[in-house]
């Protein structure tokens, strides 16, 4: 998994004066368990189906936390790798419509909703918390908090 966001606060002329940027890599494998349940709804070509899957992955984590202030008079960079076990859960429940194709095969067509749930997979520097900035004119943000917090 990729991740970078970024952020930009520019004067009332436009001019750049604070930038946060924060990169996040996430690599990893472990083992899985699911399930699935398709009941059929009066034939036995259509029905719906519910899925569950959970993970534990064991990952590598790499992060890059970039900040610039004060039109790049001041620059803070923090760079964290560290290895963790993420959880990993996911669901699925929707309509799907299947076809025999002789006695061995079969293909379906399915039409889900599904959800995952990833925990603690936003790496070991948390995201700056921006709040909108009414005191000084020309400013959309202001960052107030950037903590960055290693295990």
């Amino acid at each position: 998994m990729d991740r970078r966001l970024r952020a930009d606060v520019r004067d009332a002329g436009g001019l750049l004066q604070e930038l946060v940027s924060n990169d996040l890599r996430v690599t990893g494998a472990g083992p899985t368990a699911s399930a699935m349940l398709s009941p059929g709804l009066g034939t036995r070509r259509l029905g719906f189906y519910v899925s569950g899957r959970g993970s534990l992955l064991m990952n590598e984590t790499q992060q890059r936390v970039y900040e610039m202030k004060g039109a790049f008079t001041t620059e803070l960079e923090d760079i964290a790798e560290q290895r963790e076990v993420l959880g990993n859960f996911e669901l699925g429940l929707g309509l799907q419509y299947g076809q025999a194709i002789g006695r061995q095969a079969g293909i379906f067509v399915r039409a889900a909703y599904e959800v995952q749930l990833w925990l603690d997979a936003a790496g070991a520097c948390q995201l700056p918390v921006f709040q909108a900035n009414r005191a000084s004119p020309g400013r959309s943000c202001t960052p107030i908090r950037a903590a960055c917090n290693r295990r």
